[in-house]
């Protein structure tokens, strides 16, 4: 996954409310809310990029070991790839 450039999907529309960034899958209606980290992982990919592209980004706004981010980011992406929030091509 380090070298596949990963997007958001389509399937959704997105919100900030109260400083959460909350999405809203289309298909299912099912709404998910994402704070912290989580949120600022959900940033790292507003534009197409590498998981090591995001993993530059996030270290930059956390204090985090490239091993460890790179780890988190990775079950992130993993879950909400699964969820059709984010595509890995």
């Amino acid at each position: 996954m380090g070298n596949r450039s990963i997007r958001r999907g389509t399937d959704f529309i997105e919100s900030n409310v109260d400083g959460e960034t909350v999405l809203l899958q289309l298909s299912t209606g099912r709404v998910y809310a994402l704070a912290g980290p989580a949120a600022a992982s959900w940033a790292a990919f507003a534009e197409p990029v590498t998981l090591d592209g995001a993993v530059a980004r996030l270290q930059k706004q956390f204090d985090v070991d490239a091993a460890t981010c790179a780890a988190d980011l990775r079950a992130f992406v993993t879950e909400m790839c699964d969820l059709g929030f984010l595509v890995a091509e």
